[in-house]
């Protein structure tokens, strides 16, 4: 749940009252079993074939910025079973505003920067921002538990995958921000606790501290206390439940004995006939680095949009994707015709073939990746990692830097095993960190005693993500020699 970038202190400060919340639960409690809610559990009641909208803004105060993200959010539900557990589509159309306020004079910071989303809340770091519009498919059953997430959904135009669609400020997944875990029992209040992990990105923070050089995790403790402070009597359809949500998040990582990360919130979701209708909450995120603390207020509001209006808006969606994909089909013809052949020419095929055959020599290869654009060197790449030789290694060594290729080189020199090791070892020296992190990846792979020194050499001087490979290799490396002695 987070985003961030140039911080420093914040006037807005937002605490809990515990003695004030627990005489609220008390007295909504009362008042609940003086109306006599029925005894059933409260569970979700999407409807098959039904398209949710709902109108969402969220406004993030940093110490120089007004931060708004403000749009559309979308549920399309495809099935529900006899147990009530729904596949859903979801996907946002959401537009981010940034507004310097007059009286700061700190940097203005930028949109899209900072900590991803952490633990079951999020589903696993994306690359280039965040992915709002391209929909998502997951499984939910009827408390809201999701019990498959397949990153992809089913919609207009060509397969497209998910990417990340963590929201600012830590508030967790897009698809995840109006479906809260409901009690496994008939409950007028429960809690709900969970071992999360904070990933931070690339020192995004701004903070004077040495972050990761491209991520940092942080365990920490996620608490959500929940109670139905208001519900229409027995037999009113649609039933109308009002929860409040207290929630917490604090690191177990200390600075000056308080966590480094932690946040508060509290605020309401509304069901309408087992339907999200409403949300409203206010957080206070606290980062902590020595003895400076940052205080970032943040509010976040939804409302469900009527049935007309979620189909024009759907309408419109599903328009703009057929056009995004014309607009993308037109530029990769306009891409091939100015590069003066199509991807299946220029002996493309023919060496390749000769590569999965074995004869294709190191001077074809060379020269068939200088010439070749980047689908072609992908092909190449993908072709090379499946007949393994020290020909083959460096030639695919050779393209790690360059524009998108530095993974499926990696992906290909893992393929080929030990043979590719002298390849690898001296790009633990290369200039880009990707680079030597996707090196020390590989060699976790393929690496033996030879290139122990090498990585240790890189441990001393390198830290973050590329640090946590370094280490992983040496330990794989460790494992793998130990068990060949006798």
């Amino acid at each position: 749940m987070l985003h961030s970038s140039r911080t420093e202190w914040s006037n807005w400060d937002f605490f809990f009252l515990p003695a004030l919340v627990a005489l609220l639960a008390a007295g909504a409690c009362s008042a609940l079993a003086a109306e006599g809610r029925p005894q059933e559990p409260l569970r979700y009641a999407f409807q098959a074939g039904q398209t949710y909208a709902y109108e969402l803004k969220i406004v993030g105060e940093l110490p120089s910025t007004r931060d708004t993200y403000s749009g559309q959010t979308f549920y399309r539900i495809q099935t529900v079973d006899a147990s009530r557990q729904a596949t859903l589509a979801n996907w946002g159309a959401i537009t981010p505003r940034s507004e310097t306020k007059s009286d700061s004079l700190a940097p203005r910071s930028p949109l899209r920067h900072g900590p991803m989303g952490f633990g079951p809340r999020g589903f696993g770091p994306g690359f280039g921002g965040p992915s709002y519009g391209t929909p998502r498919e997951l499984s939910i059953d009827a408390r809201g538990n999701v019990v498959r997430y397949s990153g992809r959904a089913h919609m207009p135009g060509p397969p497209r995958f998910s990417g990340d669609a963590q929201l600012p400020f830590l508030l967790g997944d897009l698809a995840m921000l109006l479906l809260e875990p409901l009690p496994a029992e008939a409950q007028e209040s429960w809690t709900v606790e969970r071992e999360v992990t904070i990933r931070f990105r690339d020192n995004e923070l701004g903070l004077p501290v040495p972050f990761a050089e491209t991520e940092v995790n942080r365990p920490a403790k996620e608490t959500t206390r929940y109670a139905i402070i208001e519900s229409t009597p027995e037999g009113v359809v649609p039933e109308r439940v009002v929860i409040e949500k207290l929630y917490t998040l604090e690191t177990e990582e200390q600075a000056e004995g308080k966590p480094v990360v932690a946040q508060r919130g509290e605020g309401r979701l509304t069901l309408v006939g087992g339907v999200p209708e409403a949300l409203e909450m206010k957080y206070t995120l606290e980062l902590r680095s020595g003895q400076v603390t940052v205080t970032l207020p943040a509010t976040v509001s939804a409302r469900r949009l009527e049935e007309e209006e979620a189909k024009r808006l759907v309408a419109e969606q599903e328009a703009k994707v057929q056009q995004a994909v014309e607009a993308h089909r037109a530029r990769m013809a306009a891409r091939q015709e100015a590069q003066g052949q199509p991807l299946e020419a220029a002996g493309l095929d023919e060496l390749l073939a000769k590569v999965k055959a074995g004869d294709a020599d190191a001077a074809a290869i060379s020269e068939h990746l200088s010439q070749a654009n980047p689908l072609q060197k992908r092909a190449i790449i993908r072709a090379l990692g499946q007949r393994p030789s020290k020909e083959a290694a460096e030639a695919v060594a050779s393209q790690m830097g360059m524009g998108g290729l530095t993974g499926p080189a990696g992906e290909a020199l893992r393929a080929m095993g030990e043979v590719a090791e002298p390849a690898v070892i001296p790009l633990l020296e290369h200039k880009d960190w990707p680079v030597r992190m996707e090196a020390a990846k590989t060699l976790a792979t393929i690496g033996t005693e030879k290139s122990v020194a090498p990585l240790e050499k890189l441990r001393a001087t390198s830290r973050g993500g590329v640090n946590q490979e370094v280490v992983k290799a040496l330990s794989a490396i460790a494992a793998r020699e130990g068990k060949a002695k006798p």
